[in-house]
């Protein structure tokens, strides 16, 4: 008799211990399901910000670009270096007319907001309005092979006409017709992005 009594203890003891142990395992089922919908909201509010962190990044993308629609970078033409920021830039819109009108022969006046050095001794030369812009890029044929003149871009933008340079090239190479569009590259007429080639 005594045997029972010990073995329904025993069995009473295990059965406490199993039902504590159900109540653990039920409890951190529970802490599991929260969990899990903690981190199904984490992940939904981290995916809202990250759109929302390109959406800010392309508004100011063309917010720079509409900044320099009116600019154009001038390289290969000589500008004496002054210290005195104010005679630099006297100095620079000097040579700049000097070019507008001997070199590219442009015999209109050209408002010319800006125009200052930059630290890779090319020449940033901001227009008032896009016609005068215009007039300068048709004069374009007229210098020689030292001086380039090109379109002001924002870094996204320069990073990927960089990109599909290559591609542009090798359309050459094919004996198509190809050329850059602002971000574009346009190869027997049709526009194509960095993603199509990246796609490929």
């Amino acid at each position: 008799m005594k045997e029972v009594k010990n073995g329904v203890k025993v069995i009473k003891s295990v059965a406490d211990q199993v039902n504590s142990l159900t109540e653990e395992v039920s409890s951190l089922n529970n802490e599991i399901r929260t969990l899990r919908k903690s981190d199904a909201e984490f992940i939904r509010l981290n995916q809202e910000q990250a759109c929302q962190i390109i959406d800010l990044q392309n508004k100011f993308n063309n917010f720079e670009n509409e900044a320099k629609r009116n600019n154009v970078i001038i390289r290969g033409l000589k500008v004496n270096v002054i210290s005195n920021f104010e005679e630099q830039r006297k100095e620079c819109e000097t040579v700049v007319a000097k070019l507008f009108t001997e070199t590219l022969k442009i015999e209109r006046s050209i408002d010319v907001e800006k125009c200052y050095l930059l630290k890779d001794e090319g020449v940033l030369v901001k227009f008032k309005n896009s016609r005068d812009k215009n007039v300068v890029f048709s004069g374009v044929k007229e210098l020689d092979s030292d001086i380039k003149i090109f379109n002001d871009f924002s870094y996204n933008v320069r990073q990927t006409r960089k990109q599909l340079i290559p591609h542009m090239l090798a359309a050459r190479e094919e004996g198509k017709s190809s050329k850059l569009k602002f971000d574009k590259l346009v190869i027997d007429g049709n526009i194509f992005s960095l993603e199509d080639f990246e796609r490929d």
